[in-house]
């Protein structure tokens, strides 16, 4: 009898562990397995630039010319006519202008610089002027009357906006003192055939016994006749 229980119990066992067995194999097999799918790492890819089309447009061409010398004249028409539509019209202005003053033409000067404002600085006339600025033509042309004033256009630069030019320039005043003539620059700004300012220059540029002696006998006269400053050329000072 003993034996048939100790018999029983070790089946019993044998049954527990045979069934225990099954059920873990059973339970391991109803998990689900885990698929584990592998993502691919990012990879950089350089964008895509199409190809950019260039198109050549051609500019204008810039073509760099020496500046043309501005006309220059030395022979001269006494003529008191000026063709405001003529291409020299600052060359005819100005024999215009000299052409009326030595005819002593006061209206048509003052056609020729219409303005009552205009300004005239004349140095080289302030020995019979008494000084140099001067408002409106009328009175400056008269008080140059008054003593035979004259001028003698010997050279003409024409640009744009007026004329430079050289005259010789002769009065009682100066003849008195032993000048016959006396040559200097003159600057007129004109546009077409009407002036709007004029300066007279001193002496200086181009010098001959009659110029120093101008600045011999008038020294005086003409540092008080300007609020310029006066400088005596050096040719002259020998």
């Amino acid at each position: 009898m003993i034996v048939i229980l100790n018999w029983m119990k070790r089946f019993a066992r044998v049954v527990l562990t045979a069934c225990l067995v099954i059920v873990g194999c059973t339970e391991s097999n109803s998990f689900p397995q885990t698929s584990v799918t592998e993502v691919p790492s990012p990879t950089s890819t350089a964008p895509t630039i199409p190809p950019t089309s260039t198109t050549s447009v051609a500019g204008p061409t810039l073509t760099l010319r020496e500046p043309e010398e501005p006309p220059e004249f030395t022979e001269f028409t006494s003529s008191t006519a000026c063709d405001p539509g003529a291409d020299d019209a600052n060359l005819q202005v100005i024999q215009a202008f000299v052409t009326a003053y030595n005819d002593r033409d006061g209206s048509r000067l003052a056609e020729l610089a219409p303005a009552d404002s205009l300004i005239v600085a004349d140095m080289s006339g302030i020995p019979h002027l008494g000084e140099d600025d001067w408002t409106g033509v009328t009175g400056w042309a008269e008080r140059g009357w008054s003593v035979e004033d004259r001028f003698e256009l010997t050279r003409l630069v024409m640009y744009d906006s007026g004329s430079v030019f050289e005259v010789e320039r002769s009065n009682d005043v100066l003849r008195a003192n032993g000048i016959e003539s006396l040559r200097h620059s003159w600057k007129v700004h004109s546009y077409r055939c009407a002036i709007s300012h004029m300066v007279l220059y001193l002496p200086f540029e181009v010098l001959g016994a009659s110029e120093c002696l101008f600045w011999d006998v008038f020294g005086k006269e003409l540092a008080e006749g300007t609020t310029q400053s006066i400088i005596r050329p050096e040719a002259c000072s020998g």
